[in-house]
């Protein structure tokens, strides 16, 4: 997740794990340090704002 508010919904409504990454910059780094720590991970990325555009640009994520 990119901020701890996203982080805390998400874990409120599913109860799983979540890493907050704190900048949409950061989120890539942090899926390829997780996924090479635990490559059997089931991984669910949530940024927290709808500037798509900025999110795309700072991460370099494909928005589908």
């Amino acid at each position: 997740c990119e901020g701890f508010a996203t982080a805390a919904t998400v874990y409120a409504a599913t109860g799983d794990a979540v890493a907050a990454c704190f900048s949409a910059g950061s989120l890539k780094p942090v899926a390829l340090a997780l996924r090479s720590k635990f490559p059997e991970l089931r991984m669910t990325i949530a940024a927290d704002n709808a500037r798509w555009k900025r999110v795309v640009k700072e991460t370099g994520f494909k928005i589908e």
